[in-house]
């Protein structure tokens, strides 16, 4: 944002000089007391024992100075470590962002918790009084740069000092390492152009930045490309806000008469092209069983937090369907339409499982995923098991992307059903030959649903994709 200066003031009042950056070190393990400090922590949300991390000083991928802190792990489901030595008292409202090198040996994911005197230690729904931040890593040395002041699980002065530094892993392997070094606190926020593509759009949306290897050549966040049009946008917002003059309140629909207003498109195309097939891809339908659909949730708090993993959200009858952090990852088996076939139409269609209707300008857009998600197993840190994402829930958008950059279908949602014209998806996995991993449909925060899935009772309003195709 812009703000206008008069000119004349301009003129009169010097330049300020720049608010120099303070930097601190916070933990750097050069001496033996700097490891022992540390030791094996529960995390209230985990149920059970945890087998213990081993602790220990090591020489091996130190970055600053000649040692670093190694943990090795045997296992369990998010083991973690903690010290109540905090170096660098007070509440660190000075400060905005936390920095740590870790390197790692294969991908992996690491927790951060701190604590402070009037948060709260035990399970508590919401985890507001306490700091989480996590970060998926990637084979090597990775910089990590977390905020911890920007969103809802923040450390603020209200709660006081800060009491305990916790540090935890995410399903790691029996003897799989981590190695810490250099945590630092820094007072000047890089801008998100400033940050790796790999972890921009979770700044984007609110949630926790971090780098990993390297800073992103471009500076800048990638853009989305909307397909069967020449846009290219930042994010769903900004689409919506390009489409929210030509919203208007949509008439009542269902399953079926979407299928019946479908036939009529397919009809009139049969005109011209009386080759033309129609196709109803709908779990129960003559046999059809190639749909899947779970739901993806990387709602802060961050860490382990019980909605976040791992929740067998692929076996209920009916999702959420809301923002990137809370949307639907479904996929539905094409391989029944021939090769070389012409993609002429194509309507997703989705029934609400609850009461509601668009009270306002909404909208919904389609990125495809890139990976063999497995829908018992997908959470927001996982597209299968012991697989991660590169990014909390695929956010990460640049080379080997976890989604691509592109909406392959956009639109508002209806009542009682939502349908979208979804040609170009189609059309990118059939003529394209692109690999048809499914696609995560999420919205603007401009409508709320709750949808029926393929494990729906109600045959007629399971998900459904209608297409019509020249073979």
């Amino acid at each position: 944002m812009r703000r206008a200066i008069g000119m004349l003031t301009l003129l009169l009042l010097p330049a300020a000089a720049p608010t120099p950056a303070l930097d601190a070190v916070l933990f750097d393990f050069e001496e033996e007391a700097d490891v022992a400090h540390w030791g094996p922590c529960e995390i209230p949300e985990v149920k059970g024992s945890e087998p213990a991390l081993k602790i220990e000083r090591t020489t091996d991928h130190a970055t600053s100075g000649r040692h670093a802190l190694k943990l090795t792990a045997g296992g369990g489901f998010w083991p973690a470590v903690a010290t109540e030595h905090i170096p660098i008292a007070g509440d660190w409202k000075e400060f905005k962002i936390l920095k740590v090198d870790v390197t790692v040996t294969e991908p992996a994911i690491v927790g951060f918790r701190v604590l402070q005197e009037k948060s709260k230690r035990e399970i508590e729904e919401g985890g507001e009084s306490r700091w989480d931040r996590t970060a998926n890593l990637l084979p090597g040395r990775n910089e990590i740069a977390v905020t911890i002041h920007d969103t809802g699980y923040k450390i603020v002065p209200e709660r006081g000092r800060v009491t305990t530094f916790i540090l935890s892993v995410y399903k790691p392997k029996p003897g799989q390492t981590f190695v810490f070094d250099h945590f630092r606190l820094a007072s000047e926020m890089p801008p998100p152009g400033n940050l790796s593509s790999r972890y921009a759009p979770l700044y984007r949306d609110g949630f926790s930045m971090a780098t990993a290897r390297e800073w992103d050549r471009t500076k800048s966040l990638p853009k989305f490309r909307v397909a069967g049009t020449d846009l290219s946008v930042g994010d769903v917002g900004e689409l919506g806000k390009l489409l929210r003059p030509a919203w208007k309140a949509p008439a009542p629909s269902t399953v079926e008469q979407e299928i019946e207003d479908f036939s009529k498109v397919v009809a009139e195309l049969r005109k011209t092209k009386p080759k033309a097939v129609m196709a109803v891809l709908r779990d129960g339908e003559e046999g059809y069983s190639g749909w899947r659909d779970t739901y993806l949730n990387c709602h802060g708090p961050d860490g382990p937090h019980p909605s976040r993993s791992p929740g067998n959200y692929g076996k209920q009858p009916s999702l959420e369907l809301f923002m990137r952090h809370r949307g639907l990852l479904m996929q539905v088996d094409l391989s029944g339409i021939p090769a070389g076939a012409k993609v002429l139409a194509a309507r997703l269609v989705l029934s609400r499982s609850t009461d509601g209707k668009p009270s306002k300008p909404n909208l919904f857009v389609a990125e495809p995923c890139t990976r063999p998600w497995v829908e018992e197993e997908a959470n927001c840190y996982e597209y299968a098991a012991g697989k991660f994402w590169k990014a909390v829930s695929g956010t990460y958008h640049g080379e080997d992307a976890d989604f691509l950059p592109l909406y392959l279908a956009y639109g508002p949602t209806g009542y009682p059903a939502a349908s979208w014209d979804f040609t170009e998806a189609v059309k990118h996995w059939v003529e394209g030959k692109n690999a048809n991993h499914g696609f995560f449909l999420y919205g603007d925060s401009g409508d709320y649903l709750r949808i029926h899935t393929r494990e729906s009772a109600d045959e007629k309003k399971r998900p459904a994709l209608l297409v019509a195709y020249l073979p």
